[in-house]
């Protein structure tokens, strides 16, 4: 199940809970409108870990590989990635704090 939220109404639901249509002015596109507010194409994909509602783009667990790639590569320094990463200690993206434990895709 993808989560998503409205950026109008702050619904939150999935993403079979959206309303789709053919787009009037280019019937080869496909629009998304917000089941609450009927807003088009506000919707956004939401992080995947339960009870985190944050934008799928700025939320930890997607950018989990690209910290690890920028480490290897020489780009990020294990110090640099430690004072990041020590913002994460009990919030809801570390499993000692209740949260679940995230599969990285």
């Amino acid at each position: 199940m993808t989560k998503i939220s409205c950026k109008e109404c702050g619904w939150k639901g999935d993403e079979q809970s959206l309303l789709t249509a053919n787009n009037p002015f280019h019937l080869s596109e496909q629009i998304t409108g917000c089941p609450q507010c009927d807003s088009i194409n506000s919707t956004i994909q939401v992080c995947d870990v339960p009870d985190c509602w944050d934008d799928i783009n700025s939320c930890w667990p997607n950018y989990a590989i690209e910290y690890l790639a920028d480490i290897l590569n020489g780009d990020y320094s294990v110090a640099g990635a430690r004072e990041d990463l020590e913002s994460l200690i009990g919030s809801i993206h570390d499993p000692r704090a209740g949260g679940d434990p995230v599969e990285v895709k």
